[in-house]
């Protein structure tokens, strides 16, 4: 590799495609050199493109999921003869299926070797490095499949729980060194991760994802400003990031069996188009937030506040539920779904007023503004959804 010294380095696993490639590109765009590894000859021609960015690139063709492919890419790093500045810590792979009979064991350890033992692995060295250089930036590519059980996905979700975990907790050992650890997490991508995992006949894998480059700007964005984590890319990643928090895990394990169960992917025929259904989502938490903070905002008196709590309950939250593009629809019947917006509707309308909550300017302002994310929201709406079955 060619060095030039007023370049710093960084290094990115699994840079052949997907989020890594992405990153790699991010890093060579903002005038950093790269050291780049993966197992599969794509890394060749990530490579070139790189160069094409102006950066000297060193492309290590290696087996991560072994110790030997990791001592070799330690190897190249310390033969580079400049320090490394900052490491992404992203090359991953999944294995989708039913743990009992549905997945083979020896994809499943593969998976754990390559996702959580080479990440121990080169991350011991890199931050040996880093902490008695007395700084660095360390990047672990997580999931937001971390916060929650993986059912039809069991060993991925765990593994990402432990990278999730280990970065967390290696940022707080780290807080007086001088190197930073962030954790990304992104959501649904599009790249060749579900075809490779057997996801692509699931409700998650044939769904609406992110952009790998999106998902890398923001990861590239949060390590540089020393950032603890980043959710990326959408505003439904970001919501199911945020929910996942204050949801059980007995919920969340059902939900996600609704996305990766084999052959749930005929469940979104007749779906909304992702662009609408984003929108529909994006206004539903909107109006939710209304209705819920906007009482307490203009300090209007309990029982008004109250009963705005209990239409935003209804109207909001089963809204967003069954609505929502990945798919929670079935846990609520639809017919349910329209007898309770049936009877939330006309109190959004009929309450403020009749509460006498619209005389002042700032709350008359605030029930104009809910009631334009209704009439839009009803707009959206999918109203030819399939029946319940």
């Amino acid at each position: 590799m060619h060095t030039t010294t007023s370049r710093p380095l960084a290094v990115v696993t699994g840079a052949s495609s997907g989020i890594g490639r992405e990153l790699a590109k991010q890093f060579a765009s903002n005038d950093f050199d790269l050291i780049i590894a993966a197992e599969d000859a794509e890394l060749q021609s990530a490579a070139r493109e790189l160069e094409q960015l102006g950066a000297s690139v060193e492309a290590v063709q290696v087996d991560l999921s072994t110790d030997a492919g990791v001592d070799e890419l330690h190897r190249r790093m310390s033969s580079a003869g400049r320090p490394v500045d900052a490491v992404a810590l992203n090359a991953g792979i999944g294995a989708g299926g039913e743990f009992a009979n549905g997945t083979d064991l020896a994809d499943e350890l593969r998976l754990v070797d390559l996702n959580v033992r080479s990440t121990v692995h080169l991350a011991k060295h890199v931050v040996h490095d880093m902490v008695e250089r007395g700084e660095g930036r360390i990047l672990l590519t997580s999931s937001i499949a971390s916060s929650m059980p993986g059912t039809f996905h069991a060993v991925y979700n765990a593994s990402k729980s432990f990278v999730q975990s280990f970065a967390l907790a290696l940022r707080a050992e780290l807080e007086d060194t001088g190197v930073t650890v962030t954790s990304l997490m992104p959501g649904p991508t599009d790249t060749e991760f579900f075809e490779r995992a057997d996801l692509t006949d699931t409700m998650i894998g044939a769904g609406p994802k992110d952009d790998p480059s999106d998902v890398a700007r923001d990861g590239f964005e949060a390590l540089m400003a020393g950032r603890e984590r980043v959710v990326s890319a959408s505003i439904n990643t970001k919501l199911q990031g945020r929910g996942s928090r204050l949801l059980p895990d007995a919920v969340k394990a059902r939900m996600h069996a609704l996305m990766a169960q084999p052959g749930s992917a005929k469940r979104i025929e007749g779906f909304p188009q992702p662009i609408k259904a984003t929108a529909h989502g994006v206004i539903d938490y909107g109006f939710f937030a209304l209705m819920t903070t906007g009482p307490v905002l203009l300090k209007l008196n309990p029982r008004i506040r109250n009963l705005s709590w209990a239409v935003a309950a209804t109207q909001g939250t089963i809204n967003a539920l069954t609505d929502h593009p990945v798919g929670l629809r079935r846990i609520i019947p639809l017919r349910i779904h329209g007898w309770l917006e049936l009877a939330a509707a006309p109190a959004v309308i009929a309450l403020p007023p009749l509460t006498g909550a619209v005389s002042d300017r700032r709350a008359r302002r605030a029930w104009l503004t809910v009631l334009g994310l209704l009439a839009t929201n009803y707009t959206l709406t999918d109203y030819d959804a399939p029946a319940d079955s």
